[in-house]
């Protein structure tokens, strides 16, 4: 009897060490994700009107630091022209922030919260924001190069005019955006959801689009030089006869025999090397 609560009891304090070792192992990870110390500073330098001048010179005299800001809470701040490279963003709240002109290339932004944020020329040049929620963002010529916007929420976005060439945006939801004068060249967009989208002007050149769903998406002006559409979904005649130029594009045959039934002058233009847009 006393040998059997002698092994319980040691049973019990073996499984509350493992315990502990977990929540030790867990406080650890969030302490390398998070540091109170950036929090703070990042958030007091956003109250002062000079541009987070006091954290940009922080970080200029720290270059070693890795910036640990998962999870934090930066709704409404204004982080204007921040220094925000490299930073783990993870999960972060940036909801309706003021991110004009900051950098953040090479954030990791996966699962972050960027509702109704003003980016605004910010740089995201390979920047990982999968599965990111950016729903009613605000970029105007924001830079995503090669950025990794996989998974991404971008329904009913204003993304007009920003530069997203060589972007991943596979299975990415734009739905309803506005992707005005937008530059995708080179982009993955395979699965990626432009239902009811604005594309005019947009540049697609070179861009994948296998599985990508144009239904009702405007594409007037749209340049699809090089993209094989012969597995995108819901692109119609209608549709294609309104873009700048199909030079090179791949087109399903049975779309090129009824495009050259209804529209045969217009379809020999399309597919002829453009002349530059100003030149037209």
């Amino acid at each position: 009897m006393k040998q059997a609560l002698v092994l319980g009891a040691a049973i019990i304090l073996f499984i509350v060490s493992l315990s502990g070792s977990a929540t030790a192992e867990a406080t650890e990870k969030h302490n390398a994700t998070f540091s109170q110390e950036h929090y703070d500073l990042l958030i007091r330098s956003s109250k002062e009107e000079n541009e987070c001048a006091l954290w940009n010179n922080w970080r200029q005299e720290n270059p070693q630091s890795k910036i640990a800001l998962a999870k934090a809470n930066l709704g409404n701040a204004s982080l204007g022209k921040a220094n925000l490279a490299e930073a783990v963003l993870v999960e972060a709240n940036l909801e309706m922030a003021d991110l004009w002109k900051a950098n953040l290339e090479k954030a990791l932004l996966m699962r972050a919260n960027l509702r109704q944020t003003f980016v605004g020329k910010a740089n995201f040049q390979k920047a990982n924001l999968m599965f990111a929620h950016l729903e009613k963002i605000y970029t105007e010529n924001a830079i995503f190069w090669e950025a990794n916007l996989e998974g991404a929420h971008l329904e009913t976005a204003n993304l007009a005019e920003a530069d997203f060439k060589g972007a991943h945006l596979r299975g990415a939801h734009l739905d309803s955006a506005n992707l005005w004068g937008v530059n995708l060249e080179g982009a993955n967009l395979s699965e990626a959801n432009f239902a009811k989208a604005t594309l005019r002007n947009a540049n697609l050149k070179g861009a994948s689009v296998k599985g990508t769903s144009f239904m009702e998406a405007s594409l007037e002006g749209a340049c699809l030089e090089s993209v094989d559409l012969t597995s995108a979904l819901h692109v119609t005649v209608q549709q294609l006869r309104e873009v700048w130029t199909l030079y090179k594009a791949q087109l399903p045959p049975e779309m090129v025999k009824a495009f050259k039934e209804k529209h045969p002058e217009r379809y020999q233009k399309l597919i002829e090397k453009p002349q530059r847009k100003d030149e037209d």
